[in-house]
């Protein structure tokens, strides 16, 4: 009896470790990187990020196009159209030091180097937000998995533990554990494929 206790618990455990593998080292980052359009002091512009990254890209506007960067997770870079590099570091939200003064960029109609930083922030949170977290692939193959664990616990079994002894049969608990293990598989291949 301690013996089978001990087997569903390992069989429990191998599927969550397998799942939380499977969800943690398996993303799929958005290769296309569509550009996000937004209006900033009364501009319309539209964001792109290099691909790959959310740490440097291109602004667009009427005015011309910025190019910005995060050299450093707290470090915000712009490089106006007419030359102008403008960054400033911030600690902990607070601008802790600003490169010179914007106000001849400002009066020549472009967008403050604030202004700038935040909607690039809101670009990068909603691009973030809106990336696939696990493959496509991935989750065919857990549906696979688990559709297979579901129709044939008894060759699951073989193929996971019987090929290790001469004439033995599952018991009846571990099939039902297969399956079992089978239908939540196939549920987080579920969920998985709409994330």
């Amino acid at each position: 009896m301690k013996s089978t206790k001990l087997y569903v618990i390992s069989i429990i455990a191998l599927n969550m470790m397998f799942l939380l593998f499977l969800f943690t080292a398996c993303s799929n980052r958005n290769p296309d990187n569509e550009p996000f359009n937004t209006t900033i002091n009364g501009q319309v512009v539209t964001i792109q990020f290099n691909d790959g990254t959310t740490s440097e890209g291109i602004i667009k506007s009427d005015k011309g196009e910025y190019a910005f960067s995060y050299p450093f997770s707290d470090t915000f870079s712009v490089i106006y159209p007419n030359g102008y590099a403008y960054s400033h570091k911030s600690l902990n939200g607070a601008i802790a030091a600003s490169s010179g003064s914007y106000d001849s960029t400002e009066a020549l109609g472009y967008i403050g180097g604030i202004s700038l930083e935040m909607a690039v922030q809101s670009a990068a949170r909603l691009k973030s937000a809106n990336q696939r977290i696990v493959s496509p692939f991935v989750s065919i193959l857990l549906l696979g998995i688990g559709i297979f664990s579901i129709i044939s616990p008894r060759s699951l079994w073989w193929l996971s533990r019987g090929w290790m002894y001469k004439n033995v049969e599952p018991s009846d608990l571990a099939l039902v554990i297969y399956r079992v293990s089978g239908v939540i598989v196939v549920l987080f291949g579920i969920v998985s494929f709409f994330a």
